[in-house]
């Protein structure tokens, strides 16, 4: 650490006596993690001095609101009209500032036919394209191969290892790679992430889905129980109703992976072995691939 530096540092601590020593680290930390040369430290003591020294507010509330607050600043501060922190009175009017920024700035991402919004808020939107041409609408501007609009071979092979959710956001530059997100969540509840150039990112550069867990669980469950599934229970338990044409259609033979840890279905694939003994060869015991089948079947089929 530089000397300007500690001189800074040991400036403000002086400034600001009666802050303990605990709460002074924790003020380092932040003050650090915004900026190395701590720019701001000064800013962030008067402001902890006075809402928790002075004004009596919870420590570790106000801490953490205070941390997200200044993280915000970072990411917006170059389309605020004042820039200058020091220019801002508090925490809380800075706060209304920069969620008055993030909703001028916001994409208004218009909802299409063929897909479900599954979260949104002022920051992003989160949908599940259902046809290739959502796909297409939504993925505009990625390098993704379900988005391609001359070939929906990986958009058909995608939707039966399992769903797409487009993760969307409002306020990014489009010429940041974060700015649209493809998950992929396979029937077995493992997932992998893409940024806008197709490339594989962790759950680390996607901001939204660690200070929102609430959008990994609603994906998750959506991945448990498809709604499609939900239109024809009667394919669940009685597969010879539909006879021979239904493995015939459309080339679907493959799309049908039935379960053997489910007694009914295990049943059914038995009376099928028997009674189209070619055809059967075609179904693999996967329990998680038989929901890939059937959603697209219902999706393409029946709807």
């Amino acid at each position: 650490m530089g000397l300007l530096i500690e001189g800074r540092i040991d400036d403000v601590r002086v400034k600001y006596p009666e802050i303990e020593d605990v709460d002074w680290y924790r003020i380092i930390d932040i003050s650090s993690n915004i900026n190395l040369n701590h720019k701001y430290l000064q800013w962030i003591s008067s402001q902890i001095n006075e809402y928790v020294y002075n004004t009596g507010v919870d420590k570790d509330m106000f801490f953490h609101s205070l941390e997200k607050v200044m993280e915000k600043f970072v990411k917006l501060q170059q389309f605020l009209k004042i820039k200058d922190l020091y220019q801002y009175d508090g925490v809380f009017s800075l706060d209304s500032t920069l969620d008055d920024t993030v909703r001028e700035r916001s994409r208004n991402i218009k909802d299409v036919s063929d897909s479900e919004t599954i979260y949104e808020d002022d920051v992003v939107k989160l949908v599940r394209p259902l046809t290739h041409e959502a796909s297409c609408y939504y993925g505009a501007g990625t390098k993704w191969c379900t988005s391609s609009k001359d070939d929906d071979t990986n958009w058909e092979n995608y939707s039966r290892q399992g769903m797409l959710f487009y993760l969307l956001h409002k306020n990014l530059p489009t010429s940041h790679e974060m700015y649209k997100t493809a998950i992929h969540m396979r029937w077995n509840g493992k997932y992998a992430i893409y940024d806008s150039r197709d490339k594989l990112v962790g759950n680390d550069r996607v901001d939204h889905l660690n200070d929102k867990p609430q959008i990994m669980k609603l994906m998750k469950l959506l991945i448990t129980n498809p709604p499609e599934l939900e239109q024809m229970p009667e394919l669940l338990f009685s597969w010879r109703s539909f006879g021979s044409g239904v493995w015939t259609m459309d080339g679907h033979v493959k799309d049908f992976n039935l379960s053997l840890y489910e007694p009914k279905i295990y049943d059914s694939h038995n009376d099928l072995k028997k009674d189209y003994p070619k055809e059967s060869t075609y179904i693999a015991p996967n329990m998680f691939n038989i929901k890939g089948g059937l959603v697209v079947f219902v999706r393409k089929d029946l709807t």
